[in-house]
Protein backbone atom coordinates (compact mmCIF):
# COMPACT_ATOMS: atom_id res chain seq x y z
CA UNK A 1 0.00 0.00 0.00
CA UNK A 2 2.88 2.60 0.66
CA UNK A 3 3.99 2.04 -2.61
CA UNK A 4 0.35 3.01 -4.00
CA UNK A 5 0.51 5.97 -1.75
CA UNK A 6 3.61 7.23 -3.22
CA UNK A 7 3.02 6.63 -7.21
CA UNK A 8 -0.72 8.56 -6.51
CA UNK A 9 1.10 11.30 -4.26
CA UNK A 10 4.23 11.73 -7.63
CA UNK A 11 1.04 11.46 -10.30
CA UNK A 12 -1.26 13.83 -7.83
CA UNK A 13 1.69 16.39 -7.97
CA UNK A 14 2.19 15.99 -11.94
CA UNK A 15 -1.72 16.59 -12.87
CA UNK A 16 -1.42 19.83 -10.05
CA UNK A 17 1.91 20.57 -11.95
CA UNK A 18 0.08 20.49 -15.10
CA UNK A 19 -3.18 22.40 -14.33
CA UNK A 20 -0.93 25.21 -13.05
CA UNK A 21 0.12 26.04 -16.58
CA UNK A 22 -2.33 27.23 -17.19
CA UNK A 23 -2.13 30.16 -14.48
CA UNK A 24 1.77 30.66 -15.16
CA UNK A 25 1.04 31.66 -18.49
CA UNK A 26 3.53 30.96 -20.52
CA UNK A 27 2.79 29.20 -24.86
CA UNK A 28 4.77 26.18 -25.23
CA UNK A 29 4.76 27.22 -28.58
CA UNK A 30 5.65 30.62 -28.21
CA UNK A 31 9.55 32.08 -29.11
CA UNK A 32 11.32 34.82 -28.08
CA UNK A 33 14.05 35.21 -29.49
CA UNK A 34 16.09 37.99 -26.90
CA UNK A 35 15.55 35.13 -24.40
CA UNK A 36 17.12 32.05 -25.54
CA UNK A 37 18.95 29.21 -23.20
CA UNK A 38 17.92 31.80 -20.39
CA UNK A 39 18.91 29.80 -17.16
CA UNK A 40 15.83 29.00 -14.49
CA UNK A 41 14.63 32.22 -12.79
CA UNK A 42 11.57 33.93 -11.26
CA UNK A 43 10.57 34.79 -14.60
CA UNK A 44 10.91 31.71 -16.13
CA UNK A 45 11.34 28.80 -13.54
CA UNK A 46 12.75 26.22 -15.60
CA UNK A 47 15.06 28.65 -18.10
CA UNK A 48 14.00 28.80 -21.72
CA UNK A 49 15.30 26.61 -24.31
CA UNK A 50 17.14 27.45 -27.62
CA UNK A 51 14.37 29.20 -29.40
CA UNK A 52 13.16 31.13 -26.16
CA UNK A 53 10.40 29.04 -25.37
CA UNK A 54 9.81 28.75 -21.77
CA UNK A 55 10.57 25.46 -20.71
CA UNK A 56 8.36 24.53 -17.86
CA UNK A 57 5.28 25.60 -20.55
CA UNK A 58 7.07 22.80 -22.71
CA UNK A 59 7.40 20.23 -20.57
CA UNK A 60 4.19 20.27 -18.79
CA UNK A 61 3.05 20.13 -22.51
CA UNK A 62 5.42 17.23 -23.24
CA UNK A 63 4.05 15.11 -20.43
CA UNK A 64 0.48 15.50 -21.46
CA UNK A 65 1.36 14.17 -25.14
CA UNK A 66 3.84 11.86 -23.93
CA UNK A 67 1.17 9.92 -21.97
CA UNK A 68 -1.31 10.93 -25.03
CA UNK A 69 0.80 8.54 -27.21
CA UNK A 70 1.44 6.16 -24.32
CA UNK A 71 -2.16 5.27 -23.17
CA UNK A 72 -3.03 5.34 -27.17
CA UNK A 73 -0.63 2.56 -27.53
CA UNK A 74 -1.89 0.69 -24.02
CA UNK A 75 -5.31 1.09 -25.17
CA UNK A 76 -4.20 -1.35 -28.76
CA UNK A 77 -1.97 -3.36 -26.62
CA UNK A 78 -4.33 -4.62 -24.05
CA UNK A 79 -7.36 -4.69 -27.03
CA UNK A 80 -4.73 -7.14 -29.23
CA UNK A 81 -3.67 -8.99 -25.74
CA UNK A 82 -6.39 -9.20 -24.22
CA UNK A 83 -8.52 -10.88 -27.57
CA UNK A 84 -5.49 -13.11 -28.23
CA UNK A 85 -4.96 -13.94 -24.88
CA UNK A 86 -8.95 -14.69 -23.81
CA UNK A 87 -9.11 -16.94 -26.96
CA UNK A 88 -6.12 -18.61 -26.60
CA UNK A 89 -6.31 -19.32 -22.88
CA UNK A 90 -9.84 -20.62 -23.21
CA UNK A 91 -8.59 -23.40 -26.31
CA UNK A 92 -5.63 -23.70 -24.55
CA UNK A 93 -3.80 -26.81 -25.24
CA UNK A 94 -5.73 -27.03 -28.61
CA UNK A 95 -3.89 -25.93 -32.64
CA UNK A 96 -5.02 -22.75 -31.76
CA UNK A 97 -3.49 -21.91 -28.52
CA UNK A 98 -0.23 -23.86 -30.15
CA UNK A 99 -0.44 -20.99 -33.54
CA UNK A 100 -0.70 -18.40 -31.03
CA UNK A 101 2.40 -19.54 -29.28
CA UNK A 102 4.77 -19.43 -32.54
CA UNK A 103 3.12 -16.29 -33.41
CA UNK A 104 3.83 -14.68 -29.87
CA UNK A 105 7.39 -16.17 -30.20
CA UNK A 106 8.63 -14.76 -33.48
CA UNK A 107 7.36 -11.06 -31.77
CA UNK A 108 9.38 -11.59 -29.02
CA UNK A 109 12.29 -12.49 -30.92
CA UNK A 110 12.08 -9.26 -33.10
CA UNK A 111 14.06 -6.35 -30.76
CA UNK A 112 10.74 -4.07 -30.50
CA UNK A 113 12.46 -0.72 -30.39
CA UNK A 114 14.23 -1.39 -33.88
CA UNK A 115 10.92 -2.81 -35.07
CA UNK A 116 9.14 0.55 -34.08
CA UNK A 117 11.36 2.60 -35.84
CA UNK A 118 11.37 0.90 -38.66
CA UNK A 119 7.68 1.22 -38.34
CA UNK A 120 7.31 4.73 -38.22
CA UNK A 121 9.66 5.25 -41.18
CA UNK A 122 7.73 3.02 -43.50
CA UNK A 123 4.38 4.13 -42.37
CA UNK A 124 5.20 7.99 -41.67
CA UNK A 125 3.84 7.33 -38.14
CA UNK A 126 3.89 11.19 -37.29
CA UNK A 127 0.45 11.65 -35.25
CA UNK A 128 -0.47 10.19 -32.00
CA UNK A 129 -3.44 7.60 -33.25
CA UNK A 130 -0.46 6.51 -35.75
CA UNK A 131 2.39 6.44 -33.20
CA UNK A 132 -0.09 4.77 -30.92
CA UNK A 133 -0.82 1.81 -32.88
CA UNK A 134 2.82 1.38 -33.70
CA UNK A 135 3.96 0.96 -30.27
CA UNK A 136 0.39 -0.85 -29.12
CA UNK A 137 1.05 -4.07 -32.23
CA UNK A 138 4.48 -4.48 -30.81
CA UNK A 139 3.99 -4.11 -26.58
CA UNK A 140 0.66 -6.49 -26.27
CA UNK A 141 2.91 -9.98 -25.63
CA UNK A 142 3.05 -9.18 -21.95
CA UNK A 143 -0.85 -8.81 -21.45
CA UNK A 144 -1.52 -11.87 -24.00
CA UNK A 145 0.45 -14.16 -21.61
CA UNK A 146 -0.93 -13.29 -18.58
CA UNK A 147 -4.55 -13.34 -20.15
CA UNK A 148 -4.03 -16.69 -21.24
CA UNK A 149 -2.48 -17.93 -18.12
CA UNK A 150 -5.47 -16.60 -16.63
CA UNK A 151 -8.55 -17.74 -18.65
CA UNK A 152 -6.77 -20.96 -18.81
CA UNK A 153 -6.93 -21.08 -15.23
CA UNK A 154 -10.61 -19.76 -14.60
CA UNK A 155 -11.88 -22.14 -17.50
CA UNK A 156 -11.60 -24.77 -15.17
CA UNK A 157 -13.14 -23.12 -12.21
CA UNK A 158 -17.01 -24.37 -10.99
CA UNK A 159 -18.64 -21.10 -11.92
CA UNK A 160 -17.70 -21.53 -15.62
CA UNK A 161 -18.84 -25.29 -16.06
CA UNK A 162 -22.24 -24.23 -14.58
CA UNK A 163 -22.61 -21.26 -16.70
CA UNK A 164 -21.40 -24.12 -20.03
CA UNK A 165 -24.12 -26.18 -18.23
CA UNK A 166 -26.91 -23.68 -18.78
CA UNK A 167 -26.73 -23.39 -22.49
CA UNK A 168 -24.82 -20.14 -22.56
CA UNK A 169 -22.66 -19.00 -25.56
CA UNK A 170 -18.81 -19.31 -25.31
CA UNK A 171 -18.87 -15.78 -26.17
CA UNK A 172 -20.73 -14.93 -22.99
CA UNK A 173 -18.75 -17.23 -20.89
CA UNK A 174 -15.58 -15.43 -22.50
CA UNK A 175 -16.89 -11.81 -21.55
CA UNK A 176 -19.10 -12.11 -18.93
CA UNK A 177 -17.97 -15.18 -17.06
CA UNK A 178 -13.93 -14.86 -17.80
CA UNK A 179 -12.88 -11.56 -18.47
CA UNK A 180 -14.25 -9.85 -14.94
CA UNK A 181 -12.46 -12.16 -13.81
CA UNK A 182 -9.35 -12.01 -14.62
CA UNK A 183 -9.69 -7.84 -14.96
CA UNK A 184 -7.26 -7.65 -12.08
CA UNK A 185 -4.19 -9.06 -13.48
CA UNK A 186 -4.55 -7.62 -16.37
CA UNK A 187 -4.90 -4.27 -15.10
CA UNK A 188 -1.22 -5.05 -13.43
CA UNK A 189 0.01 -6.12 -16.78
CA UNK A 190 -1.29 -2.67 -18.59
CA UNK A 191 0.54 -1.16 -15.41
CA UNK A 192 3.20 -2.78 -16.05
CA UNK A 193 3.40 -2.51 -19.84
CA UNK A 194 2.81 1.21 -19.66
CA UNK A 195 6.23 2.29 -18.06
CA UNK A 196 8.07 0.60 -21.17
CA UNK A 197 5.64 2.20 -23.51
CA UNK A 198 6.44 5.38 -21.96
CA UNK A 199 10.50 5.22 -22.34
CA UNK A 200 10.27 3.78 -25.89
CA UNK A 201 7.64 6.65 -26.96
CA UNK A 202 10.77 9.40 -25.93
CA UNK A 203 13.08 7.58 -27.26
CA UNK A 204 12.02 7.88 -30.52
CA UNK A 205 11.45 11.36 -30.46
CA UNK A 206 14.84 11.56 -29.18
CA UNK A 207 15.86 9.96 -32.41
CA UNK A 208 13.97 12.61 -34.40
CA UNK A 209 11.35 9.92 -35.00
CA UNK A 210 8.41 11.88 -33.75
CA UNK A 211 9.16 15.61 -34.57
CA UNK A 212 5.28 16.44 -35.46
CA UNK A 213 4.50 16.00 -31.71
CA UNK A 214 5.87 18.01 -29.04
CA UNK A 215 6.53 15.10 -26.69
CA UNK A 216 9.62 15.43 -23.66
CA UNK A 217 11.79 13.20 -25.86
CA UNK A 218 11.26 16.24 -28.65
CA UNK A 219 12.67 18.57 -25.59
CA UNK A 220 15.67 16.07 -25.62
CA UNK A 221 16.00 15.80 -28.76
CA UNK A 222 16.27 19.89 -29.60
CA UNK A 223 18.95 19.62 -26.85
CA UNK A 224 21.60 17.54 -28.61
CA UNK A 225 20.40 18.74 -32.46
CA UNK A 226 21.18 22.55 -31.14
CA UNK A 227 24.09 21.87 -29.04
CA UNK A 228 22.59 23.03 -25.73
CA UNK A 229 25.31 21.24 -23.81
CA UNK A 230 28.03 23.03 -25.38
CA UNK A 231 26.73 26.02 -24.25
CA UNK A 232 26.02 24.82 -20.70
CA UNK A 233 22.56 24.89 -20.86
CA UNK A 234 21.78 21.65 -18.71
CA UNK A 235 18.47 22.56 -17.48
CA UNK A 236 17.07 22.07 -21.35
CA UNK A 237 18.60 18.25 -20.52
CA UNK A 238 17.72 18.36 -16.86
CA UNK A 239 14.30 18.88 -16.23
CA UNK A 240 12.34 16.65 -19.35
CA UNK A 241 14.36 13.63 -17.89
CA UNK A 242 13.63 14.01 -14.30
CA UNK A 243 9.88 14.39 -15.85
CA UNK A 244 10.43 11.05 -17.69
CA UNK A 245 11.91 9.39 -14.62
CA UNK A 246 9.57 10.56 -12.80
CA UNK A 247 6.22 9.25 -14.71
CA UNK A 248 7.95 6.02 -15.49
CA UNK A 249 8.57 5.67 -11.67
CA UNK A 250 5.36 6.65 -11.00
CA UNK A 251 3.57 3.76 -13.06
CA UNK A 252 6.26 1.28 -11.94
CA UNK A 253 5.29 1.53 -8.30
CA UNK A 254 1.63 1.97 -8.74
CA UNK A 255 2.27 -1.56 -10.52
CA UNK A 256 4.05 -3.02 -7.91
CA UNK A 257 1.57 -1.38 -5.15
CA UNK A 258 -0.88 -3.52 -6.94
CA UNK A 259 0.50 -6.65 -7.51
CA UNK A 260 1.28 -6.41 -3.49
CA UNK A 261 -2.51 -5.99 -2.98
CA UNK A 262 -3.84 -8.54 -4.90
CA UNK A 263 -1.52 -11.10 -3.88
CA UNK A 264 -0.53 -10.48 -0.16
CA UNK A 265 1.94 -13.26 -0.23
CA UNK A 266 4.79 -10.58 -1.98
CA UNK A 267 3.92 -8.14 0.16
CA UNK A 268 5.19 -10.06 3.19
CA UNK A 269 8.46 -11.47 1.02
Amino acid sequence: MKKIRLSLLVFIIIIISILTIKIYGYDPKTMVFEERSMAPSLKHWMGTDHAGRDLLARVAYGVLTTLEISLLGLFFAALVGVTLGGLCGYYFGTWIDSIFLRIMEIFLSVPPLLSMMAMCTMFSAKTPLALGIVLGSLSWMTIARLTRIQFATLKTASFVEISALQGNSRFYILFSELLPNAFGPICIAMLVTLPSLIMTESTLAFLGLNSKNPSLGIILYDFIQYAAFQTGAWWQFVFPGLAIIGIVYTFFYLSEGLQEYFNPRLAQK
